[in-house]
Protein backbone atom coordinates (compact mmCIF):
# COMPACT_ATOMS: atom_id res chain seq x y z
CA UNK A 1 0.00 0.00 0.00
CA UNK A 2 3.15 2.42 0.92
CA UNK A 3 4.48 1.49 -2.66
CA UNK A 4 1.38 2.07 -4.39
CA UNK A 5 0.68 5.83 -2.74
CA UNK A 6 4.22 6.82 -3.82
CA UNK A 7 5.58 6.73 -0.42
CA UNK A 8 9.77 6.36 0.80
CA UNK A 9 9.67 4.32 3.37
CA UNK A 10 11.39 1.95 5.91
CA UNK A 11 10.51 -0.87 8.10
CA UNK A 12 11.54 -1.72 11.40
CA UNK A 13 10.15 -4.13 14.38
CA UNK A 14 9.50 -2.92 18.30
CA UNK A 15 13.20 -3.45 19.41
CA UNK A 16 14.66 -1.43 16.77
CA UNK A 17 11.83 1.02 16.49
CA UNK A 18 12.77 2.09 20.72
CA UNK A 19 15.92 3.48 19.12
CA UNK A 20 15.16 4.61 15.92
CA UNK A 21 15.56 8.06 15.86
CA UNK A 22 13.05 10.58 14.25
CA UNK A 23 12.62 14.02 13.49
CA UNK A 24 9.28 16.29 12.69
CA UNK A 25 7.80 15.70 10.19
CA UNK A 26 8.48 11.59 10.66
CA UNK A 27 5.19 9.95 9.52
CA UNK A 28 5.31 6.64 12.18
CA UNK A 29 2.73 4.20 10.97
CA UNK A 30 2.21 1.45 13.10
CA UNK A 31 0.47 -2.12 12.68
CA UNK A 32 0.70 -5.61 14.25
CA UNK A 33 1.87 -6.65 17.64
CA UNK A 34 -1.60 -7.81 19.03
CA UNK A 35 -4.88 -5.73 20.41
CA UNK A 36 -4.52 -3.15 22.45
CA UNK A 37 -6.94 -5.23 24.96
CA UNK A 38 -5.87 -6.26 28.88
CA UNK A 39 -4.82 -10.26 27.78
CA UNK A 40 -2.79 -8.83 25.37
CA UNK A 41 1.52 -8.62 25.29
CA UNK A 42 0.70 -5.38 25.53
CA UNK A 43 3.45 -4.54 22.71
CA UNK A 44 0.85 -3.11 20.41
CA UNK A 45 0.49 -0.40 23.17
CA UNK A 46 3.91 0.16 23.79
CA UNK A 47 4.70 0.91 20.59
CA UNK A 48 1.97 3.44 20.37
CA UNK A 49 2.99 5.33 23.55
CA UNK A 50 6.61 5.40 22.21
CA UNK A 51 5.63 6.64 19.21
CA UNK A 52 3.33 9.38 20.40
CA UNK A 53 5.81 10.76 22.48
CA UNK A 54 8.13 12.11 19.73
CA UNK A 55 7.84 15.59 19.50
CA UNK A 56 6.45 16.88 16.20
CA UNK A 57 5.79 13.48 14.20
CA UNK A 58 2.51 12.29 12.96
CA UNK A 59 1.46 9.18 14.31
CA UNK A 60 -0.94 6.66 12.28
CA UNK A 61 -2.12 3.33 14.00
CA UNK A 62 -2.79 1.13 11.71
CA UNK A 63 -6.52 -0.75 11.81
CA UNK A 64 -7.19 -2.47 14.61
CA UNK A 65 -9.87 -3.20 17.69
CA UNK A 66 -9.81 -2.51 21.26
CA UNK A 67 -11.49 -4.07 24.30
CA UNK A 68 -11.76 -4.20 28.31
CA UNK A 69 -13.24 -2.87 31.15
CA UNK A 70 -14.01 0.86 31.39
CA UNK A 71 -11.42 1.38 33.74
CA UNK A 72 -8.83 -0.23 32.13
CA UNK A 73 -9.18 1.29 29.18
CA UNK A 74 -9.66 5.02 30.22
CA UNK A 75 -6.42 4.40 32.44
CA UNK A 76 -4.83 3.64 29.12
CA UNK A 77 -6.09 6.50 27.08
CA UNK A 78 -4.91 9.00 30.45
CA UNK A 79 -1.39 7.07 29.90
CA UNK A 80 -1.25 7.77 26.41
CA UNK A 81 -2.41 11.33 26.48
CA UNK A 82 0.30 11.73 29.23
CA UNK A 83 2.73 10.87 26.83
CA UNK A 84 1.85 12.50 23.79
CA UNK A 85 4.40 15.29 22.57
CA UNK A 86 3.50 13.86 18.66
CA UNK A 87 1.55 16.89 15.91
CA UNK A 88 -0.69 14.02 15.13
CA UNK A 89 -2.84 11.07 15.77
CA UNK A 90 -4.54 9.19 13.43
CA UNK A 91 -6.25 5.91 15.09
CA UNK A 92 -7.75 3.55 12.79
CA UNK A 93 -10.35 1.20 14.44
CA UNK A 94 -11.46 -1.59 12.04
CA UNK A 95 -15.07 -1.57 13.61
CA UNK A 96 -17.38 0.97 15.32
CA UNK A 97 -17.82 -0.28 18.66
CA UNK A 98 -14.24 0.11 18.78
CA UNK A 99 -14.46 4.04 18.03
CA UNK A 100 -17.47 4.32 20.72
CA UNK A 101 -15.11 2.60 23.21
CA UNK A 102 -12.16 5.23 22.51
CA UNK A 103 -14.42 8.26 22.21
CA UNK A 104 -16.19 7.22 25.77
CA UNK A 105 -12.53 6.82 27.10
CA UNK A 106 -11.79 9.63 26.25
CA UNK A 107 -9.30 9.77 23.46
CA UNK A 108 -10.48 13.06 21.53
CA UNK A 109 -8.66 16.50 21.41
CA UNK A 110 -6.82 18.59 19.06
CA UNK A 111 -5.13 16.79 16.37
CA UNK A 112 -6.49 13.44 16.99
CA UNK A 113 -9.14 11.77 14.99
CA UNK A 114 -10.85 8.63 14.68
CA UNK A 115 -11.44 6.85 11.88
CA UNK A 116 -12.49 3.59 10.65
CA UNK A 117 -11.57 1.27 8.00
CA UNK A 118 -11.41 -2.47 7.12
CA UNK A 119 -8.39 -4.77 8.26
CA UNK A 120 -5.05 -3.75 6.41
CA UNK A 121 -5.06 -7.40 5.48
CA UNK A 122 -8.20 -7.07 2.90
CA UNK A 123 -5.84 -4.87 0.68
CA UNK A 124 -4.64 -8.26 -0.78
CA UNK A 125 -5.62 -10.13 -3.61
CA UNK A 126 -5.86 -13.34 -4.13
CA UNK A 127 -2.42 -13.43 -6.18
CA UNK A 128 -0.97 -11.57 -3.35
CA UNK A 129 -1.46 -14.77 -0.95
CA UNK A 130 -0.32 -17.25 -4.22
CA UNK A 131 2.85 -15.06 -4.36
CA UNK A 132 3.28 -15.03 -0.05
CA UNK A 133 2.53 -18.65 -0.37
CA UNK A 134 5.16 -19.31 -3.12
CA UNK A 135 2.63 -21.21 -5.19
CA UNK A 136 1.37 -20.94 -8.56
CA UNK A 137 -2.51 -21.76 -8.72
CA UNK A 138 -4.57 -21.80 -5.51
CA UNK A 139 -5.19 -25.16 -4.11
CA UNK A 140 -8.43 -27.02 -4.95
CA UNK A 141 -8.32 -28.33 -0.88
CA UNK A 142 -6.76 -31.46 0.61
CA UNK A 143 -8.95 -30.78 4.47
CA UNK A 144 -11.80 -29.35 5.95
CA UNK A 145 -9.39 -26.72 8.40
CA UNK A 146 -11.25 -25.77 11.81
CA UNK A 147 -9.28 -22.88 13.19
CA UNK A 148 -10.06 -22.44 17.35
CA UNK A 149 -8.08 -20.17 19.41
CA UNK A 150 -5.44 -20.99 22.34
CA UNK A 151 -5.01 -18.29 23.68
CA UNK A 152 -5.90 -15.57 26.03
CA UNK A 153 -8.37 -14.36 23.16
CA UNK A 154 -10.25 -17.42 22.98
CA UNK A 155 -14.32 -17.31 23.33
CA UNK A 156 -15.76 -18.84 26.46
CA UNK A 157 -19.05 -20.23 27.54
CA UNK A 158 -20.54 -23.17 26.25
CA UNK A 159 -19.90 -24.11 21.99
CA UNK A 160 -21.93 -25.60 19.01
CA UNK A 161 -21.22 -27.09 16.21
CA UNK A 162 -21.52 -25.50 13.22
CA UNK A 163 -21.47 -28.00 10.54
CA UNK A 164 -21.13 -31.67 10.74
CA UNK A 165 -18.49 -32.90 8.31
CA UNK A 166 -19.14 -37.01 8.61
CA UNK A 167 -16.05 -38.89 7.99
CA UNK A 168 -14.48 -36.27 5.39
CA UNK A 169 -11.03 -34.96 6.12
CA UNK A 170 -10.63 -32.59 9.01
CA UNK A 171 -8.41 -30.86 11.17
CA UNK A 172 -8.85 -28.82 14.24
CA UNK A 173 -5.69 -26.58 15.43
CA UNK A 174 -4.10 -23.21 15.70
CA UNK A 175 -1.94 -22.34 12.79
CA UNK A 176 -0.62 -19.37 14.94
CA UNK A 177 0.87 -22.05 16.76
CA UNK A 178 1.79 -24.94 14.67
CA UNK A 179 2.99 -23.18 11.84
CA UNK A 180 6.82 -22.37 11.92
CA UNK A 181 6.84 -19.58 9.75
CA UNK A 182 4.02 -17.22 8.07
CA UNK A 183 4.96 -18.84 4.66
CA UNK A 184 3.26 -22.07 6.22
CA UNK A 185 0.81 -20.48 8.22
CA UNK A 186 -0.56 -18.68 4.95
CA UNK A 187 -0.60 -22.15 3.18
CA UNK A 188 -2.20 -23.93 6.01
CA UNK A 189 -5.05 -21.84 5.07
CA UNK A 190 -4.72 -22.20 0.86
CA UNK A 191 -4.45 -25.64 1.23
CA UNK A 192 -7.84 -26.06 3.17
CA UNK A 193 -11.02 -26.64 0.81
CA UNK A 194 -13.46 -25.01 3.71
CA UNK A 195 -12.29 -23.19 7.08
CA UNK A 196 -14.52 -22.59 10.20
CA UNK A 197 -12.77 -20.52 12.42
CA UNK A 198 -12.99 -17.96 15.65
CA UNK A 199 -9.24 -16.55 14.68
CA UNK A 200 -10.32 -13.23 12.87
CA UNK A 201 -6.80 -13.52 10.03
CA UNK A 202 -7.78 -16.99 9.53
CA UNK A 203 -11.14 -15.70 8.30
CA UNK A 204 -9.75 -12.63 6.57
CA UNK A 205 -7.11 -15.17 4.85
CA UNK A 206 -9.74 -17.92 3.69
CA UNK A 207 -12.10 -14.86 2.58
CA UNK A 208 -9.51 -13.50 0.16
CA UNK A 209 -8.08 -16.67 -1.45
CA UNK A 210 -12.18 -17.41 -1.91
CA UNK A 211 -12.14 -20.04 0.31
CA UNK A 212 -16.23 -21.12 1.81
CA UNK A 213 -15.40 -19.41 5.53
CA UNK A 214 -17.04 -19.90 8.75
CA UNK A 215 -16.49 -16.94 11.47
CA UNK A 216 -17.14 -16.99 14.96
CA UNK A 217 -17.13 -15.25 18.31
CA UNK A 218 -14.24 -14.49 20.14
CA UNK A 219 -14.06 -13.27 23.74
CA UNK A 220 -15.16 -9.36 23.26
CA UNK A 221 -17.08 -7.78 19.89
CA UNK A 222 -14.00 -7.78 17.67
CA UNK A 223 -15.03 -11.01 15.20
CA UNK A 224 -18.87 -9.71 15.48
CA UNK A 225 -18.44 -6.07 14.55
CA UNK A 226 -15.44 -7.04 12.15
CA UNK A 227 -17.49 -9.51 10.20
CA UNK A 228 -20.57 -7.18 10.09
CA UNK A 229 -18.58 -4.59 8.66
CA UNK A 230 -15.84 -5.50 6.36
CA UNK A 231 -16.59 -9.87 5.81
CA UNK A 232 -20.36 -10.27 4.99
CA UNK A 233 -20.17 -8.51 1.92
CA UNK A 234 -17.79 -10.82 1.27
CA UNK A 235 -19.22 -13.90 1.44
CA UNK A 236 -18.26 -15.43 5.09
CA UNK A 237 -20.78 -16.87 7.22
CA UNK A 238 -21.28 -16.17 11.05
CA UNK A 239 -21.98 -18.63 13.61
CA UNK A 240 -21.94 -17.75 17.27
CA UNK A 241 -19.36 -20.48 18.31
CA UNK A 242 -17.52 -23.28 16.95
CA UNK A 243 -16.24 -26.72 19.05
CA UNK A 244 -13.56 -29.10 18.00
CA UNK A 245 -14.85 -31.57 15.88
CA UNK A 246 -14.38 -35.34 17.80
CA UNK A 247 -10.77 -36.95 17.00
CA UNK A 248 -10.78 -39.83 19.42
CA UNK A 249 -7.56 -40.85 18.66
CA UNK A 250 -6.12 -37.41 19.35
CA UNK A 251 -7.93 -36.67 22.08
CA UNK A 252 -7.49 -40.35 24.29
CA UNK A 253 -3.46 -39.17 24.05
CA UNK A 254 -2.02 -37.39 27.02
CA UNK A 255 -1.27 -34.11 27.11
CA UNK A 256 2.83 -34.40 26.98
CA UNK A 257 2.45 -36.81 24.21
CA UNK A 258 -0.02 -34.32 21.79
CA UNK A 259 2.09 -31.47 22.27
CA UNK A 260 4.76 -33.45 21.53
CA UNK A 261 6.48 -31.45 18.50
CA UNK A 262 7.12 -34.48 16.46
CA UNK A 263 4.11 -35.92 17.00
CA UNK A 264 2.31 -32.14 16.11
CA UNK A 265 4.06 -32.70 12.99
CA UNK A 266 2.63 -36.69 11.93
CA UNK A 267 -0.86 -35.53 12.52
CA UNK A 268 -0.52 -32.74 10.14
CA UNK A 269 1.63 -34.79 7.55
CA UNK A 270 -1.51 -37.51 8.24
CA UNK A 271 -4.16 -34.80 7.14
CA UNK A 272 -1.97 -33.22 4.29
CA UNK A 273 -1.22 -30.61 5.79
CA UNK A 274 1.54 -28.29 4.62
CA UNK A 275 5.02 -28.36 6.81
CA UNK A 276 6.72 -26.08 5.49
Amino acid sequence: MAIAAGLRWSACGTFDFERLATVAGHCIYLQGGGGLNPWSSGRAFANLVNAVARPGAVVVQGPCSVGGDEKWLRDLVARLLSQRRCERLVFIARERASIDLLENAGLQGDGISLVMDHDTALSLTSADLLELGELAAMPAGRYHLVVTREDNEQPVGPRSTVAAFGSRNVICMDPAREALTFRQWLRMHLFATTIQTNRLHSAIAGAVAGKPVTLAGGSYHKNRKVWEFSLAARGVEWADSIRRPAAPAWDRMPGWLRGSYKVRRLRLAAHRVPLA
